[in-house]
């Protein structure tokens, strides 16, 4: 589809794509598909990483961004270590470029986590 440039500091979009590409990689099963696309329009550049994983409620979305919040675990099948920190570093690191990190779910089939950068021209 060509090159396209967005406005980022690569050190810190490189700790948010690390931190959803591991949980989309941590909360799949064995064997999944976790899909990094990009698209763009004539102002931004949106990575998405897809997983498919159980997906998250409606209600536990929101929350997800918070520090130390972790969805019920009984509720995922999975048993997965972690402290409830990457998300919210993650969106914490696009607000500083003031870039969106926003997530879709049905909750029960998979995530999409989505970056929004502002597009620029070389």
């Amino acid at each position: 589809v060509g090159e396209a440039y967005a406005l980022a500091n690569d050190d810190a979009l490189g700790d948010v794509l690390t931190v959803l590409v591991d949980n989309a990689i941590k909360y799949s099963p064995e064997k999944s598909v976790v899909r990094v696309d990009a698209k763009t329009t004539d102002r931004f550049v949106t990575i998405s990483i897809r997983d498919e994983g159980v997906g998250i409620a409606q209600s536990e979305q929101a929350k997800i961004f918070e520090r130390f919040y972790r969805v019920d675990s009984s509720r995922t099948k999975l048993a997965v270590e972690g402290h409830g920190l990457g998300l919210s570093l993650a969106k914490r690191l696009c607000q500083l470029q003031n870039a969106g990190l926003t997530v879709s779910s049905d909750g029960k089939h998979g995530s999409t986590f989505s970056i929004k950068l502002r597009r620029v021209t070389k």
